[in-house]
C-alpha cells in the first residue's frame, strides 16, 4: 500500500499467491480436496486481500484497492469473489487465467457474474487471447491489461507483425528474421564447431538485408529477396543429421510464409510512426530495439482495434 501510495497510483492489486492448479469439473474438488500447497495459496491470497483492503485505506480517497481472486476451479474462483465483495472490495482482478484456454476462462467468468452484484467490476490480469474481446463484453469485464501486442512481436514464431483486416479483425504476419552473424548463438556455435565460417555468415547477412531492402524500394524482385533471405535461413536453421528431403520441406514451408510477408507489403498500408519512418525495416526480425519497435506497431493496430471495438459495441 505504502508502494502504491509513494508511486501515485489510482488502482493497485492486493498480493495474491499464484494457483496452476485448474480443474474443469470443480464441484468434485473441495477446498479439503486440493493439495495442501493449493489450499495454502488460496487462503494467503484471500489473508493478504483482508489486511491490504484495510491498509489501502490510508493511500487516500483517489486509490482503489483490487482484491486478486485465485482459485483451482470456476467454482472456487466464485467463491473467492464472494469473500472479496464481502471485505468491502467494488472491483476484482481475476488472477491464474494466462495459462487457461478461452472456453476456461469464460466458465470462470460465468461463475463470478452468477456469484456477485452487477456493481463489482471484473478486471482481467494478463489477458492473451485478445481476439476474444467479445467474451469480456458478453461477461461484463470493466478492463483488462495484456502484454500480447509487444511480447509477440519478438516471442511468437510466427504472428510477429500486426494488421487490421478490411473486415476490422485482427490478422498476421511473419517477420523476416536476419539476426546479427555476430551476435547471433547458433551461428557463433556453428563458427566455433568449424561447421560455418563466420565471415560467409556475415556475407549472407548482409546478402539478406540487402535483397530485403532491394525489394521494398523496387530494385529487386520478390524471388530474388527471398533466395537471399533463404540462403541466410538455411546457414542459421539447418542441421547436419536432417534428411535433404526435411530440410526442402521446410525450407519450402518457409519461403511460402516469408512470401506471403513479403509480397503483401504490409508496412506500406499502416500508418503508426514505427511504419511510415521505418518502412520494411518493421517486417525484419533482427536486434531488441528493432523487435521492440514492432511490438509498438502492434500496439498501435490493437488501440486501433480494441478502440473501434469498443465503438461498435456502445
Amino acid at each position: 500500500a505504502e508502494f502504491y501510495a509513494d508511486g501515485g497510483f489510482t488502482h493497485g492489486c492486493s498480493p495474491d499467491h499464484l494457483i496452476f492448479d485448474f480443474d474443469d469439473i470443480g464441484l468434485t474438488r473441495t477446498i479439503d480436496d486440493v493439495p495442501e500447497d493449493v489450499r495454502r495459496r488460496y487462503e494467503i491470497t484471500l489473508q493478504n486481500a483482508a489486511e491490504f483492503y484495510k491498509s489501502a485505506a490510508g493511500v487516500g480517497p483517489g486509490f482503489t484497492p483490487m482484491g486478486v481472486i485465485q482459485g483451482w476451479s470456476a467454482e472456487s474462483m466464485a467463491q473467492a469473489a464472494r469473500n472479496l465483495a464481502s471485505m468491502g472490495y467494488d472491483y476484482l482482478a481475476i488472477g491464474g487465467t494466462v495459462p487457461l484456454r478461452i472456453d476456461q476462462i469464460r466458465r470462470v467468468l460465468q461463475a463470478l457474474r452468477e456469484a456477485l452484484p452487477d456493481r463489482i467490476r471484473l478486471h482481467l490480469l494478463g489477458f492473451g487471447k485478445i481476439e476474444e474481446l467479445a467474451a469480456l463484453e458478453q461477461y461484463g469485464v470493466t478492463s483488462f491489461d495484456t502484454t500480447s501486442p509487444l511480447l509477440r512481436a519478438f516471442k511468437d514464431a510466427r504472428k510477429n507483425y500486426w494488421v487490421r483486416t478490411a473486415d476490422g479483425d485482427l490478422s498476421y504476419y511473419t517477420a523476416i528474421r536476419i539476426p546479427q552473424a555476430t551476435q547471433n548463438n547458433k551461428l557463433k556455435h556453428k563458427a566455433l564447431e568449424g561447421s560455418l565460417n563466420q565471415e560467409d555468415a556475415r556475407r549472407l547477412e548482409d546478402a539478406a538485408l540487402r535483397g530485403v531492402r532491394a525489394y521494398a524500394d523496387g530494385g529487386a524482385t520478390l524471388d530474388q529477396s527471398l533466395d537471399a533471405v533463404m540462403d541466410y535461413w538455411a546457414a542459421l536453421n539447418w542441421r547436419d543429421e536432417a534428411s535433404p528431403s526435411r530440410r526442402a520441406d521446410a525450407a519450402t514451408r518457409q519461403r511460402k510464409v516469408y512470401a506471403h510477408t513479403l509480397g503483401d507489403r504490409p508496412w506500406e498500408r499502416c500508418s503508426c510512426r514505427v511504419c511510415r519512418e521505418s518502412g520494411v525495416e518493421a517486417v525484419i526480425f533482427r536486434t531488441s530495439n528493432r523487435n521492440k519497435r514492432r511490438g509498438i506497431h502492434n500496439l498501435h493496430v490493437f488501440h486501433t482495434h480494441l478502440s473501434e471495438f469498443r465503438q461498435e459495441s456502445i
